[in-house]
């Protein structure tokens, strides 16, 4: 999709100063580079990490080139948003990690299921 997005936005970002269209592609190539690490990370922390990662881009990216005024307050709720709603992510790795022992996604597919009691028992 990288190299579709970037001739999508040519006409938009022509009118930039050459300093402006490099940061621009760098976003979008870091952005691309850290959603193919989060994907093919093999650890459930890795891939919250690096996913989390993602939202400086996206974030620059929301607030320096949206088309409408209001990109500013939108990227303010983008930001909140993510990050409230990721930290019961958070919470939820490390009650699995204090459940099985480990945040491999290989060794929790090998873990029998009784191991993995749900949250409602642990309260």
């Amino acid at each position: 999709l990288l190299p579709l997005m970037i001739l999508a936005s040519q006409k938009h970002v022509l009118n930039e100063p050459v300093n402006r269209q490099r940061v621009y592609l760098t976003l979008l190539i870091s952005l691309q580079f850290f959603l193919i690490l989060a994907f093919s990370a093999t650890e459930t922390i890795m891939f919250y990490v690096i996913f989390e990662a993602t939202l400086i881009p996206t974030l620059i990216l929301i607030t320096r080139w949206g088309n409408q005024k209001e990109r500013l307050n939108a990227g303010t709720y983008f930001l909140f948003y993510t990050l409230a709603s990721s930290l019961p992510l958070l919470v939820a790795l490390l009650i699995l990690h204090s459940s099985t022992g480990t945040l491999s996604f290989f060794t929790i597919s090998y873990l029998s299921s009784p191991t993995l009691t749900p949250i409602s028992h642990q309260l």
